[in-house]
């Protein structure tokens, strides 16, 4: 599952993300960073939903879907 829209933007969901790819995918952000990996880049979330296969959610702001 892809969250994305206007909720994305809420902090509880960006720390579920982030928590949830630290411990799905072993995914370590940077010190005060507080957006998930590819949250606002999608050639980093591609290879990530590719490369993590057990995370079921991830979270995404304006990035173009294929």
């Amino acid at each position: 599952m892809i969250h994305c829209g206007p909720k994305t933007g809420s902090t509880t969901l960006r720390k579920a993300c982030k928590f949830n790819l630290e411990k799905t995918c072993g995914i370590h952000h940077e010190k005060g960073n507080h957006l998930p990996v590819g949250y606002q880049d999608e050639e980093k979330l591609y290879p990530l939903i590719q490369n993590c296969t057990n995370t079921s959610h991830f979270c995404a702001k304006e990035v173009i879907m294929p």
